[in-house]
């Protein structure tokens, strides 16, 4: 990945962790894959989405959001599965600290830090 494109990319997780009240946030990594290996990364065997690219992006912070029925959701871990070609978030999950998946980016490919 390119300078530019993982600058995109950090404005992403940005602009998306300030969303969910973490103007802060820390440990951002991602690498280029599939979306169906990020999928099954993050969820267990027999997840996916796509065979295209997309790019999976984890990241730690303090993150809370009311969601539209007023259950309050929060965790201390966010994955952000992003398009390559709009670099727009198509999907993302957040966890707490005891259900942080085991996943392991650099199964994956490449893996950059933010």
């Amino acid at each position: 990945m390119d300078e530019a494109t993982l600058q995109k990319l950090s404005g992403v997780a940005h602009d998306w962790a300030l969303e969910w009240g973490d103007g802060s946030p820390r440990d951002l990594c991602v690498v280029l894959t599939t979306g169906d290996a990020g999928m099954q990364a993050v969820y267990g065997p027999g997840f996916g989405s796509t065979p295209k690219p997309k790019y999976l992006l984890t990241l730690r912070g303090d993150f809370s959001f009311l969601a539209e029925s007023g259950t309050p959701r929060n965790g201390v871990w966010a994955a952000l599965f992003i398009s390559v070609d709009s670099m727009n978030i198509t999907g993302y999950t957040v966890r707490p600290a005891d259900d942080i998946p085991p996943c392991d980016l650099g199964k994956l490919g490449r893996v950059h830090t933010l």
